[in-house]
């Protein structure tokens, strides 16, 4: 049996002009990357790698990031872009 982890993004992510960049405004709230959420476009590595970290947070703690966030997802995002991170 071959026990390889595999993460994928279900198509969220594409290329634009030759370049990888991230397409921003789609994705779930709580694993994408503060830079995600302004109008210029992101470069993808520091976009994964914040979502990478998210997905490791919830693994260690066994709850989604953000799990206890009362408020919407605009909400969230603003949140996020304006420094917040998950609880430890």
């Amino acid at each position: 049996a071959d026990w390889t982890a595999q993460l994928i993004d279900f198509g969220l992510a594409r290329v634009k002009k030759d370049t990888l960049q991230m397409t921003g405004g789609m994705g779930t709230v709580s694993y994408m990357a503060p830079e995600l959420f302004g109008d210029e476009p992101a470069d993808i590595f520091p976009a994964d790698t914040y979502a990478f970290g998210m997905l490791v947070y919830e693994i260690i703690f066994l709850r989604a990031p953000f799990f206890d966030f009362g408020g919407r997802d605009l909400d969230l995002a603003r949140q996020i872009q304006r420094g917040l991170r998950p609880t430890l």
